[in-house]
């Protein structure tokens, strides 16, 4: 009887251990580095911070930022989900000093209790380890300069104002920002939202995407869109 338990007991923990290993290995699959399409991620930070001050976090807009700001460039698929951390590689701010006047005004970061750099490592090491796999991406110094590049030609707050959206108290329909937008893109670019108690709901980011060629494409889909029932507001920073 004694033999008999011990056996049922080993056949049990084989089965265990082959559900762990077979568990373990779906996630691993499934977390590929591989990508269709880069998602440009550009903020308003003002409306960035009413968002996260109200979660409880402290931030605030550095006396330096004037207008839109880089939140990231992300690696992302149409079917399935984005990959995440591709290398062990670790953030080196050495490798972009030449880059910091310049990321500290168009890709700084919002959170009062992070570091100055804080923000700069987590999309390298989240998103441009994946975006590596491309040779316009493929250095930290590659990614950051290159990604500023993207920024400095696809800059949504130069599009808006062409089409006369400058921010204003007043709230904007959200068809007249995706019109906006569209006629300046003919491809789907979506902008974000955020709601805010007490404000309402508020333009926070923008999204615009590209194939691996730098082409723009349409964006399948946007984190945070806008809601039709009420209107967007697009405030000014100070």
């Amino acid at each position: 009887m004694k033999n008999t338990m011990i056996i049922i007991w080993f056949i049990f923990t084989l089965i265990i251990a082959r559900k762990c290993f077979a568990i373990k290995s779906s996630a691993e699959f499934s977390n590929s580095t591989e990508w269709d399409y880069l998602m440009l991620v550009q903020r308003w930070p003002l409306a960035v911070c009413q968002i996260v001050n109200a979660s409880g976090h402290p931030c605030g807009v550095p006396p330096q930022t004037t207008g839109w700001t880089i939140h990231g460039l992300w690696p992302s698929n149409r079917n399935g989900p984005p990959p995440f951390y591709c290398q062990d590689t670790v953030f080196d701010m050495a490798k972009i000093m030449d880059l910091k006047e310049v990321l500290n005004i168009i890709w700084p970061n919002f959170y009062l209790k992070e570091s100055e750099d804080s923000l700069w490592k987590h999309e390298y090491e989240k998103h441009g380890t994946c975006a590596a796999s491309n040779p316009y991406f493929s250095t930290e110094h590659d990614y950051f300069q290159n990604t500023l590049k993207l920024n400095e030609v696809f800059d949504v707050q130069r599009l808006l104002e062409r089409k006369g959206i400058f921010p204003t108290a007043e709230p904007y329909k959200k068809s007249v920002i995706i019109s906006s937008i569209k006629e300046s893109y003919p491809v789907n670019s979506c902008p974000g939202c955020g709601y805010v108690k007490g404000i309402g709901q508020v333009l926070s980011q923008s999204y615009i995407c590209f194939d691996k060629q730098i082409q723009l494409v349409d964006c399948p889909e946007c984190e945070n869109e806008c809601s039709d029932e009420e209107g967007i507001l697009y405030q000014p920073l100070r």
